[in-house]
């Protein structure tokens, strides 16, 4: 290992530490901030990796960003956070892998 791939890898741990801590350091707003950031992040990466080379216009990876807000919106309301969590990918495994095929 060199200092050319240790670098990177220690960046990317110190990121994640200061985003795990991030609940705990700021209010309502600023952590709710932060998640929609993140979630439009991946959604602009997920897009950008399958239209950007392909050239196709595909709205599947926004259908399943959808039916992920959805899913965690009506049984959050209901259901405790680990349960939601797992429902949502559940869905989110089934309706990939029946995509898929």
């Amino acid at each position: 290992m060199t200092a050319r791939t240790i670098v990177p890898g220690v960046a990317a741990l110190a990121a994640l530490l200061v985003l795990a801590f991030v609940p705990q350091l700021v209010d309502a707003y600023y952590l709710a901030l932060a998640i929609s950031l993140l979630q439009y992040t991946v959604l602009a990466t997920a897009w950008g990796m399958f239209s950007g080379p392909t050239r196709y216009v595909s709205l599947a990876t926004t259908a399943f960003f959808g039916v992920g807000a959805y899913t965690v919106a009506v049984f959050g309301e209901v259901l405790p956070w680990p349960l939601v969590l797992l429902i949502a990918a559940g869905l989110g495994a089934a309706s990939a892998g029946d995509s898929s095929l």
